[in-house]
């Protein structure tokens, strides 16, 4: 019994439970930080869909609100085709009476 230690078999065990100690608070640790991101996570997703529902919504009320002046700037753009619709008729009509006249002063020289 002088060369043999009784207390041997039981140090690899002791070693092995004091390591193991650590390494559960540790695993403690990283279960409560993940609960703690699953809960932000979860708060991020439920304020990403209100704010998704808050864009949707002011998207509808600004396409409504567009919606007469689209109607307004339309009748404009057929009102402004129709005024250079005029101005090019006056125009051809301004050069057919010049033409005339021109001829009308050119007959009347030779005379």
């Amino acid at each position: 019994s002088s060369g043999i230690n009784a207390e041997w078999p039981l140090r690899p065990g002791q070693s092995l439970a004091s390591s193991a100690a650590p390494i559960g608070k540790i695993l403690d640790y990283l279960q409560e930080d993940l609960d703690s991101m699953q809960k932000e996570l979860s708060t991020w997703k439920t304020e990403n869909r209100a704010n998704d529902t808050a864009i949707k919504s002011e998207e509808s009320n600004m396409h409504r609100s567009l919606e007469p002046l689209r109607e307004q700037l339309s009748e404009m753009d057929a009102l402004i085709d129709r005024e250079i619709n005029k101005i090019s008729a006056m125009k051809c009509t301004i050069s057919q009476n010049d033409l005339q006249i021109q001829q009308m002063l050119s007959t009347m020289s030779f005379s």
